[in-house]
């Protein structure tokens, strides 16, 4: 997608409310999260509660809402979680720079196991609801450029596992909201994905040339008008989990 079709899907309306609200939407996420925050504009975007942090593991989360929900379900009468974790789970950081978080298997299982606690978690508590949000496809690459590696093509190959295991995690979360009959998550790399020319004659054609990566701002976070798209999308979610007669 393309920055001009960014600003044309934020030229649609959100879909008009009609019912009382019936759930607080409640979004656990690491700092992406927080770049969609900066942008809340609607009533539904206001009536999001946020609770993101930089850097948050899947664990991590968990840890925090296994600590808060009893205060959370106390507070208010329904509560409907939207987990968007798992980026900073795939990727290791030495700061400035991001590599492939070892082993590649074994962290995905881990996230997978994660994921299964919330699930446990919340079943004790029947006015809570659950959704997991999908994982946009990021760049190691295009982080590491950010951050001016003297060498950022070398961790192309890191880009190909990482993309691997981004939609390995994506078809798992994709399985548990259909185990959760609950509405399915937008599919965030929709948005920056584009289609290679079909006349193109490179033999070095790598699955990272299928995404616009210049629509974030460093590889991993969105930019403006990404990251209202973003919003927009689970606002409409939210609408459908939320707004329920």
């Amino acid at each position: 997608m393309s920055e001009r079709k960014l600003e044309k899907y934020l030229k649609r309306k959100l879909p008009e409310i009609t019912f009382e609200k019936s759930s607080t939407p409640i979004l656990i996420s690491d700092s992406k999260g927080n770049y969609l925050k900066t942008h809340t504009e609607t009533e539904i975007d206001h009536e999001i509660r946020w609770y993101c942090e930089r850097g948050r593991s899947t664990v991590a989360g968990y840890s925090w809402l296994e600590s808060n929900i009893q205060r959370l379900t106390d507070r208010l009468d329904s509560i409907h979680v939207y987990v968007w974790l798992g980026t900073c789970d795939l990727t290791s950081y030495k700061r400035p720079f991001i590599s492939l978080a070892l082993p590649t298997d074994n962290i995905l299982q881990s996230i997978f196991d994660t994921y299964d606690k919330f699930i446990t978690l919340l079943a004790k508590y029947p006015n809570s609801h659950l959704t997991f949000l999908e994982i946009p496809i990021y760049s190691i690459v295009e982080w590491n450029k950010y951050q001016k590696h003297q060498q950022p093509s070398s961790f192309n190959p890191q880009d190909e596992i990482l993309i691997s295991q981004l939609e390995k995690l994506n078809c798992y979360i994709k399985e548990l909201n259909t185990q959760l009959a609950t509405n399915p998550s937008p599919m965030f790399s929709v948005d920056i994905s584009h289609n290679q020319s079909k006349n193109s004659k490179s033999k070095k054609h790598l699955t990272r040339h299928n995404y616009n990566f210049t629509l974030y701002k460093d590889g991993i976070h969105p930019s403006t008008s990404l990251a209202k798209v973003w919003l927009r999308k689970i606002s409409n979610l939210i609408i459908k989990d939320c707004w329920q007669p």
